[in-house]
């Protein structure tokens, strides 16, 4: 019995090893683990800190194009006063010329009256041939100012159309971010590789100027695989101002424009990408304003 009772604790005792041993397998296991998802997520820190770098970039060269923009419409307001001291000037020319012509009608009236006098026959033909040069220069006077009522109605034309391009809302800084979401241990984020395409976010910000009308506006968003096809197409269209015809687009978003710059995003979800070119297209209430490429291998 004795026997029996010795045997049963060394089994005990062995069971107990036996636990004991699995316990520390199973805490090793646990460490490594941890040790492993302390470098992953380091690691998404990093890309994180990259990420956040490139929007303050991002934002400065916004910060930029608003500058530039402002001068802009300095030079446009510089412009309009130019053009109106022009106008200004061309009305006294224009009424100088009138007065001039009157003079020449009375010296017209004149010459007519001095044919009456034959006995002054060569002073009249004197004034007359002087007359002729007179009208010779006039008319060589209103020819330039042809010219230059031309020129400024040109000019005129090109600066109204530049305000009415100033008035359209305009596309800027398309940032396009594609991710992979299959594997924890893999780059997720800027894929190159088509096949591990699993999103694209689509990013930028759409603004105007001070002659901008505010309201509601439809920004369109077609994305053209390498075939020149559109991708993923809605079941509406709407219609290509330039050309008239009605295209579809792969996403829509309507917009109210109140004089401040309004950031968009878009995310476009694929199932399997082929390498080659891809092209963004953005299009306001019909327009297109900005087109944006991205190539996989």
């Amino acid at each position: 019995m004795e026997k029996n009772v010795q045997n049963q604790q060394e089994s005990k005792n062995s069971n107990l090893r036996t636990a004991l041993i699995a316990l520390g397998i199973l805490l090793v296991l646990a460490l490594a683990a941890m040790i492993f998802f302390i470098f992953r997520g380091n690691r998404l820190n990093t890309e994180k800190e990259n990420l956040q770098e490139t929007k303050v970039e991002l934002n400065e060269e916004n910060q930029q194009l608003l500058t530039e923009k402002n001068e802009l419409e300095g030079q446009i307001s510089e412009c309009e006063t130019d053009l109106g001291n022009l106008k200004a000037d061309f009305q006294e020319q224009l009424d100088e010329k009138d007065s001039l012509l009157s003079a020449v009608q009375v010296r017209g009236r004149q010459v007519a009256q001095l044919r009456d006098r034959i006995q002054q026959f060569k002073v009249m033909e004197d004034e007359f041939e002087k007359l002729q040069i007179n009208h010779s220069v006039v008319l060589a006077e209103k020819d330039s100012l042809d010219r230059y009522i031309s020129q400024l109605s040109d000019d005129f034309k090109s600066l109204r159309d530049s305000v009415e391009k100033s008035r359209e809302l305009q596309v800027y800084n398309i940032n396009t971010l594609t991710r992979w979401d299959r594997w924890l241990w893999a780059d997720r984020y800027n894929i190159s590789k088509a096949r591990r395409v699993d999103e694209t976010n689509i990013d930028f910000v759409v603004a105007g100027t001070p002659f901008s009308t505010p309201g509601i506006n439809n920004v369109y968003l077609r994305m053209i695989d390498r075939h020149g096809s559109l991708m993923y197409p809605a079941d509406d269209t709407f219609e290509n101002d330039e050309t008239g015809e009605e295209i579809s687009f792969t996403v829509m978003r309507e917009i109210v424009f109140d004089g401040d710059p309004v950031p968009l995003e878009f995310t476009i979800w694929h199932d399997g990408l082929e390498p080659g070119t891809y092209e963004i297209e953005v299009f306001i209430d019909g327009k297109l304003k900005e087109t944006h490429e991205m190539n996989f291998e």
